[in-house]
């Protein structure tokens, strides 16, 4: 019995479904449904990218103003006494300020 002409038969064409062509065909240019729904979906990409990068920024300004109003990490600086505008930390000249006079003079010598 011969095959029935609503059955598919699969040959060396490949399917019986459609073109044969792949989505990715540059012959298969589409309908203009499909270019403007491709359209939508680019711009629906881009607002997204765009919502992303502003709330980054947003967050690293946020971070940028609450560490800058927290000095608890800041070391405060000080010129240093008899050394022609150098800066040190002033913390460690407030535990010894002796020692450091003492290292002075001897730095002098």
């Amino acid at each position: 019995m011969p095959p029935s002409p609503n059955i598919g038969i699969v040959g060396s064409s490949g399917s019986t479904q459609g073109s044969g062509r792949g989505e990715n065909d540059p012959s298969n240019a589409g309908s203009a449904e499909d270019l403007a729904r491709k359209k939508k979906i680019e711009e629906t990409v881009m607002i997204g990218a765009g919502v992303v990068a502003g709330a980054a920024l947003v967050g690293f300004l946020m971070y940028g103003l609450a560490s800058a109003s927290g000095e608890k990490g800041k070391k405060k600086m000080m010129k240093a006494p008899g050394r022609g505008g150098s800066y040190i930390l002033r913390d460690e000249f407030e535990e010894a300020p002796a020692a450091y006079f003492r290292n002075l003079r001897h730095d002098d010598n």
